[in-house]
C-alpha cells in the first residue's frame, strides 16, 4: 500500500502536486478536485483517513476541501490535527490561519502567524495572509508592514496592487502623506 509523502503539498489554483508516489485513491481524489466535485473527494479522502488517520496531508487535505464548502468546524478540526502531525508545515498554518481570520477570531490567527513566522520568516504566503488578517482586524499599520514585507520578499507579487491597498490603508488612517507616497 502507498501513501501520499508528507513533504507533498497541493497548489489549489493549479492542482498540482509534485509527488512520486500516489496513492491509486489519491488519483480519484485529485481528479475530483480538477472537476469541483468536492463531495467525491471528500468522501474518498474520508475513506483514506479511515486506513490512515495518521497521514496529515491527508487531513490538511480534507480540511482545505471543508474550508472551500464553509464547513468551517470540520475544516479546523481537520487542519488542526495536520498541524498536529506535522507541526511545521506552513500550508496547514495559513489554511488553519485564515479560518481564524474569516470567523474573526484574530487572537488564534496572530499566534498561528508568529508559529509560522518562526519557521519561515520570508515565506510570501504568509505574511500576506498574515497582512489581509490585521487589515479584516482593522490594525493597518501592522498590515502595511505585513504588505510591505511581502513586497521586498516574492518578485511573484502584484506590487502595484499591493501598493494601492498600503495607500488606501493610510488615507483610512489619515495620513494623506504616507497615502500619496504608494499611490
Amino acid at each position: 500500500r502507498t501513501s501520499i509523502d508528507n513533504a507533498t503539498k497541493i497548489d489549489f489554483a493549479t492542482n498540482e502536486v509534485p509527488a512520486t508516489r500516489l496513492a491509486p485513491e489519491y488519483k480519484l481524489v485529485r481528479k475530483s478536485i480538477r472537476r469541483g466535485d468536492f463531495q467525491l473527494a471528500k468522501a474518498q479522502l474520508q475513506k483514506m483517513l479511515s486506513v490512515d488517520s495518521s497521514n496529515f496531508y491527508y487531513h490538511y487535505l480534507m480540511g482545505k476541501l471543508c474550508y472551500e464548502e464553509e464547513e468551517l468546524t470540520e475544516a479546523k478540526q481537520h487542519l488542526t490535527t495536520a498541524l498536529d502531525l506535522n507541526s511545521g508545515d506552513i500550508q496547514s498554518i495559513i489554511a488553519l490561519m485564515s479560518i481564524h481570520t474569516h470567523i474573526g477570531d484574530y487572537d488564534d490567527a496572530e499566534k498561528l502567524l508568529v508559529t509560522g513566522l518562526d519557521i519561515e520568516p520570508h515565506n510570501t504566503d504568509l505574511t500576506l495572509a498574515g497582512a489581509m488578517m490585521y487589515e479584516q482586524n482593522e490594525n493597518l499599520n501592522r498590515a502595511n508592514t505585513m504588505y510591505l514585507d511581502t513586497i521586498n520578499h516574492s518578485a511573484k507579487v502584484d506590487k502595484v496592487a499591493l501598493y494601492c491597498i498600503i495607500a488606501t490603508n493610510c488615507a483610512k488612517l489619515d495620513n494623506m502623506l504616507q497615502a500619496d507616497r504608494y499611490y
